[in-house]
């Protein structure tokens, strides 16, 4: 019987100032086009993911702790650029799992997380989320 659960580890390293390019995108992404990337260790706080694509159409955007618990899951119908506000209560590992929609492909040109100097996030975001 498994004892633990966990994530495969990927061979690849996440970027020291959490930028991830076209190159390196390309190498995460998945045949069909989504995308599962460790993120590496986020600290509590707030936090801000930018997703930059190369075309639109829906996607679902799934950021889960190294213990499965999810800090955001939702979709997203938004233009070529996508900004998501999000708080993270325990520090820890954290995984990015993104997914296009409705058989549109999804290919990402950029991808970068950063930490936001002002108040909690404000489930805000400039894409729309799906009803």
């Amino acid at each position: 019987m498994k004892e633990h659960c966990a994530y495969y580890p990927i061979a690849i390293p996440t970027p020291a100032d959490r930028r991830w390019d076209t190159p390196l995108l390309d190498r995460l992404a998945a045949t069909g086009g989504d995308y599962f990337i460790p993120v590496g260790i986020l600290g509590a706080g707030d936090w801000e993911l930018l997703l930059q694509r190369r075309g639109e159409g829906p996607l679902r955007v799934e950021l889960l702790s190294s213990e499965f618990e999810s800090v955001v899951d939702d979709c997203f119908d938004g233009g070529a650029q996508l900004k998501i506000p999000f708080h993270i209560d325990d520090t820890g590992r954290y995984v990015l799992r993104l997914r296009g929609k409705g058989g549109h492909p999804l290919r990402l040109s950029r991808l970068q997380l950063g930490r936001v100097a002002r108040g909690p996030a404000t489930g805000s975001v400039s894409g729309k989320p799906q009803q």
